[in-house]
C-alpha cells in the first residue's frame, strides 16, 4: 500500500501501488498516484524541516511537537517524529510543571513504533542518550533551583515535586528498558556506557534513602524572601530604586494636576508637567514588575 495525499483537500490516502487514477476517500476527487507521491514526499520533508528546526535551533518545543505531530498524522510509524515527539514533550518540563508522566504515555503509545533495524540504530543510539541527558538535565536543574545557600529547600512542596520527579524517570527508565529490550540495541548501549540497570538501581537507592528529607524545610515565606535577596543584592538595590523613582514619578502626575487647577496657563505647564509624570510612573511600574520577577524568578 502506498500513502498519498490529495492534491484538493491534503488528506492521506491509502491506496494500491497498481493504481493509476486515485479518488480521494474525502473529498472525491481524483488525482494522479505520481502527483499524490509528490505531495505526500513535500509535506513530509517540509514537516521534518520546521520541526527538527524547532526543537533543535529555536529550542520551541511546544511548535516543535506541533509539527512532529503533523508528521505522524501522515505515517504514525515515521521515526523522526515518534522521537521528536517524545524528545519535545521531555524538554517542555519545568519547575512544577513536569511532563514525565505524559512522555511516559507516549513511551508506551509509540514504543511498537521503534524498528531495530541497522539503519535505525544510530537514530535510536541519539534518541536514547537524548533522553537521559534530558532527564539528568532537569534532576540537577530541580536541586539547583530548589535549594539554598544553606541546602535547605525552600518550602515542603519543593521536596514532593523532586521525589515525584525520581519516581516518574524510574517509570521512563523502566519503559524504555521493556522497549529497548533488544540484544543489538542493549550491547550499543554497554559501549556507551550507558545501562538501564544501574539507571533504575541508582533512582530507587534515592527513592529508598529519601536522602533530601536530610535537608531541614523552611517553611516561613519571610526566610525565603531573606535568602532570595542575599543572593540577588543588586538586582534587590535595583527593585528599590525602581519603587523610589515609582513614588518620585507620581508625586510628579500629582503636582501637575494642581497646576493645571491652580494655572490659567495650564496647558503650557501643569499638562506637560502630569504628562512627564504619567510616562514616568509607566516606566518605573514596568522596570519594578521586571526586577521583581527576576528576583521571584525561582518561586514562580
Amino acid at each position: 500500500m502506498k500513502k498519498v495525499l490529495c492534491p484538493y483537500c491534503n488528506k492521506l490516502n491509502l491506496v494500491d501501488e497498481q493504481e493509476e487514477i486515485i479518488y480521494c476517500k474525502e473529498c472525491s476527487k481524483a488525482f494522479n498516484l505520481k502527483q499524490g507521491e509528490n505531495l505526500f514526499s513535500i509535506f513530509e520533508i517540509r514537516y521534518l524541516n520546521k520541526a527538527n528546526n524547532e526543537l533543535y535551533v529555536a529550542t520551541n518545543y511546544p511548535n516543535a511537537e506541533k509539527f512532529y505531530l503533523k508528521l505522524l498524522e501522515l505515517d504514525n510509524t515515521y521515526l523522526e517524529g515518534i522521537i521528536g515527539v517524545l524528545l519535545s514533550k521531555l524538554y517542555q518540563s519545568q519547575l512544577f510543571s513536569s511532563t514525565l508522566k505524559d512522555v511516559n504515555k507516549l513511551l508506551k503509545a509509540y514504543g511498537s513504533g521503534f524498528n531495530f533495524s541497522a539503519n535505525n540504530l544510530k537514530l535510536i543510539d541519539e534518541f536514547l542518550i537524548r533522553m537521559m541527558n534530558g532527564l539528568n538535565t532537569f534532576g540537577s536543574a530541580i536541586l539547583c533551583h530548589l535549594r539554598n545557600a544553606e541546602q535547605k529547600f525552600y518550602n515542603e512542596n519543593c521536596l514532593k515535586f523532586y521525589l515525584d520527579f525520581l519516581q516518574d524517570t524510574l517509570t521512563i527508565v523502566e519503559t524504555l528498558k521493556e522497549i529497548f529490550n533488544d540484544e543489538q540495541i542493549l550491547n550499543f548501549l554497554k559501549e556507551k556506557h550507558i545501562s538501564f540497570e544501574e539507571k533504575i538501581l541508582a533512582i530507587k537507592t534515592k527513592l529508598m534513602e529519601n536522602y533530601p528529607l536530610a535537608y531541614p524545610p523552611i517553611y516561613e515565606i519571610n526566610d525565603i524572601k531573606t535568602q532570595i535577596f542575599a543572593d540577588n543584592r543588586r538586582l534587590y538595590k535595583m527593585r528599590n530604586i525602581a519603587i523610589i523613582c515609582l513614588i518620585i514619578s507620581l508625586l510628579i502626575v500629582i503636582l501637575g494636576v494642581i497646576l493645571i487647577f491652580a494655572l490659567s496657563d495650564k496647558l503650557l505647564i501643569g499638562v506637560p508637567i502630569m504628562g512627564v509624570g504619567v510616562l514616568l510612573t509607566i516606566v518605573c511600574y514596568i522596570l519594578n514588575i521586571v526586577f521583581k520577577r527576576k528576583l521571584f524568578k525561582e518561586l514562580l
